[in-house]
């Protein structure tokens, strides 16, 4: 883990070369404890694409416990059904 003291973000060049070829988040401390973390760009797409992937994955769950208690149905049945009792 790559980890800097606070005062050396005054260095904003060296800190941002710093980031950008970092293959991990970088520990910013103050007072020698942790305080903030630096991310480069693809760190945080990475960091994005994986809450993404979390959120459809609790959706997609709780889709099927859904369907799984009967709380809902198949869209294409009552499609049929709307278009049979409507005359679609």
């Amino acid at each position: 883990m790559t980890s800097i003291p606070i005062s050396e973000l005054k260095n904003t060049t060296a800190t941002m070369r710093l980031c950008q070829e970092a293959d991990e988040p970088v520990l910013v401390t103050k007072n020698g404890r942790p305080a903030i973390w630096l991310v480069n760009d693809d760190e945080m797409q990475r960091l994005k694409d994986a809450s993404n992937r979390d959120s459809l994955h609790q959706l997609v769950a709780h889709s099927e416990r859904q369907w799984h208690d009967g709380l809902a149905t198949d869209a294409a049945v009552d499609i049929n059904k709307m278009r049979e009792r409507y005359g679609l």
